[in-house]
């Protein structure tokens, strides 16, 4: 065992409906408690409609993907690269908490998000796997991608 420890990186947005209602802050708390470290960050920023259609590419052909698309571009977002030792993606996934808000426990991001709303208005989105976290972090942050260049096992650890 060599003993070098393996980062992981992804990616995390705080979307429109949280911003809006003022939790941006209070996520960004949430996240850093957790233990991760932000590598890069961006705040109340507008995104691109091209650039959600890519980032949620994989969804297109979808009753949702038109709504989703303008939700994302419909306010500020906060987008951020975040990491972890060894189970950023995973960890951050269960810190958002589940996509229905209403089945999000006390103390995820996602229960902080009112009830009653569509289901892509669930307050964050955070990349779901290695390769996931990869085409987002380098569609969101390409001058990011130094994190991905060493020889690893892992594409979505350094």
């Amino acid at each position: 065992m060599s003993g070098k420890t393996s980062r992981q990186y992804t990616l995390g947005i705080i979307k429109p409906d949280a911003v809006r209602l003022g939790f941006n802050h209070e996520i960004i708390d949430m996240i850093a408690t957790d233990g991760f470290e932000i590598i890069a960050i961006e705040h109340y920023i507008t995104l691109d409609r091209e650039l959600v259609k890519e980032h949620y590419a994989e969804h297109r052909g979808r009753d949702y993907f038109d709504p989703l698309c303008s939700f994302m571009c419909s306010g500020h977002v906060t987008r951020m690269v975040l990491s972890k030792e060894s189970n950023a993606i995973a960890d951050l996934r269960e810190l958002a908490g589940p996509t229905k808000v209403w089945e999000a426990p006390p103390g995820k991001i996602r229960a902080l998000a009112p009830n009653g709303r569509p289901i892509h208005e669930n307050f964050f989105h955070s990349s779901d796997s290695p390769e996931s976290a990869k085409r987002e972090i380098m569609l969101h942050f390409p001058e990011m991608a130094h994190l991905f260049t060493g020889e690893t096992e892992d594409i979505g650890k350094e």
